[in-house]
């Protein structure tokens, strides 16, 4: 029997790791296998906060953190990668 509930919160890891694979927040880049290494990332970050003994609530706060910093470096890598398109005209 499949429940609609039996996935719930699985948004945050989904979005996590396909910004942690390099897809551009705001669209326009990325590719699959990046996608995939953001998938094993994401899950290696959840099973070492569960080995450790994180309470399960501060695992969310934690990956909520990871897609903070992910959503920063990415805003950088494309100002980087804006700035060097339009040095190059």
């Amino acid at each position: 029997m499949g429940s609609p509930s039996s996935v719930t919160g699985s948004d945050l890891d989904a979005i996590t790791a396909v910004v942690l694979g390099g897809v551009a927040f705001m669209g326009g880049s990325g590719n699959l296998f990046g996608v995939f290494l953001g998938v094993v990332l994401i899950s290696c970050f959840q099973t070492g906060l569960t080995v450790v003994g994180f309470n399960p609530y501060f695992q969310v706060i934690a990956k909520g953190l990871l897609l903070v910093a992910a959503l920063v470096l990415d805003f950088y890598r494309e100002k980087a990668r804006i700035k060097s398109l339009t040095a190059a005209q």
